[in-house]
């Protein structure tokens, strides 16, 4: 309190019903906290005690827009969504295991001739790191296969 009676600094804020649906939508297209409580003149901290629930479902909302145009569109039809949402729903399923082949010139064997022993061995190692980890499937190709 000043010597008037007056309260020092800024008054309580008083969240507005009228902002929240605004939050709400700013959080759907992207926007960052910051960025919102800016928007409002209001510090993060007061934005998240005041708007958490906005907060939280603005992102829930859009998702949940995209996501049912984007099945609408795959029972339509449309090959494109039907394999996304494939894809990124059941990625055990759709998705083809990645694999790597070595091979030497023109597609031909490799050729380790004049190679040292232990040259040898660091060269099969730098391959074996290069290479996704194995899936434990048993598969892959051995030379004769």
């Amino acid at each position: 309190m000043t010597k008037t009676g007056r309260p020092v600094g800024k008054p309580p804020y008083k969240p507005q019903d009228k902002d929240r649906p605004v939050v709400q939508a700013l959080v759907a297209n992207g926007l960052t906290h910051p960025q919102i409580a800016h928007y409002l003149k209001i510090d993060r901290e007061t934005l998240e005690k005041y708007f958490r629930e906005e907060l939280d479902r603005g992102m829930d909302t859009v998702l949940a827009i995209i996501s049912g145009r984007l099945v609408q569109k795959a029972m339509a039809g449309d090959n494109t969504c039907m394999i996304f949402w494939l894809k990124t729903r059941h990625p055990a399923l759709f998705n083809p295991p990645t694999r790597a082949e070595v091979t030497g010139a023109n597609g031909r064997p490799l050729y380790f001739g004049n190679t040292p022993d232990d040259r040898l061995s660091k060269i099969i190692a730098a391959i074996r790191t290069s290479l996704p980890p194995d899936d434990g499937d048993g598969g892959g190709s051995q030379a004769g296969d």
